[in-house]
């Protein structure tokens, strides 16, 4: 009788288990990672003040609920993002790809991350935001100036324009069957 209740539970627990993800989502200030958190939520955009420290919401997509872990940008709060990353299932990198300026830093920024243990083989999605800026850089340029060929996660850069939610679906859709993916790899 164990025997059967045993099998029984395993059964429904591989039915419901690996419908949750944690994903953290970082990025210097100003790359608009709260203003892509708020599209996921709710559709739409609201002004956002930068976010002092993190915010926690739950989003479905493509059969899976994300936690979604939106991290504040600022230098300081930068520091404490290695403190949230234990356990994350996949990483969301936003980046300006219209500020030239900050492209080193956060190049430094994502390397550093992905230097991590915890991160050493999650998916990494990364989001080439206000694509609709003149100076916005193509993904290709992108994906040399961040590094990502010597990137050993696997990674995908989706161009987008939060404020109007372009690109937003197809990255995250991307990064739901990397994550399934990913699960079912390490399960065999």
């Amino acid at each position: 009788m164990g025997l059967a209740i045993s099998k029984t539970f395993k059964a429904v627990y591989e039915m419901f288990a690996g419908t949750e993800a944690r994903i953290v989502m970082i990025g210097l200030d100003g790359a608009g990672k709260t203003t892509l958190y708020q599209w996921l939520k709710s559709g739409e955009v609201m002004p956002s003040i930068p976010t002092v420290g993190f915010q926690v919401d739950s989003v479905k997509i493509s059969g899976l609920t994300l936690q979604l872990w939106d991290m504040g940008g600022q230098y300081t709060i930068r520091k404490l993002w290695k403190r949230y990353i234990e356990g994350a299932d996949a990483l969301v990198f936003v980046v300006d790809s219209a500020d030239e300026s900050r492209m080193a830093m956060a190049r430094k920024e994502l390397e550093s991350m992905l230097g991590e243990p915890e991160l050493a083989h999650v998916p990494v999605l990364i989001l080439a935001n206000k694509q609709d800026l003149p100076a916005a850089k193509t993904a290709s340029a992108l994906s040399a100036d961040l590094g990502l060929g010597e990137v050993k996660n696997d990674n995908y850069i989706q161009p987008c324009v939060a404020t109007r939610g372009e690109g937003i679906d197809d990255g995250f859709s991307w990064l739901c069957t990397a994550i399934k993916e990913h699960r079912r790899a390490n399960a065999a």
